[in-house]
């Protein structure tokens, strides 16, 4: 959990509910628009936990760490 910033202090409650949302915009940055969920689906995923999702598939590119 390397990019959650620690000054934040979050329980794991919360950390899990930032690992679900990092995986939906995952799933709403695939290269096939056919793979990506609609906003409603997208709301109603944040709204019921209870959702699985789908694995999303490798980007087709990705950056690496950029020093600033």
């Amino acid at each position: 959990m390397d990019f959650i910033d620690p000054l934040l202090q979050i329980d794991s409650c919360s950390k899990l509910e930032v690992l679900r949302c990092i995986h939906i915009g995952l799933l709403c940055v695939q290269e096939d628009a056919a793979d990506r969920p609609t906003m409603s689906h997208v709301l109603s995923t944040l709204e019921t936990k209870s959702i699985e999702l789908p694995i999303p598939t490798q980007p087709a590119f990705s950056v690496g760490k950029i020093p600033i």
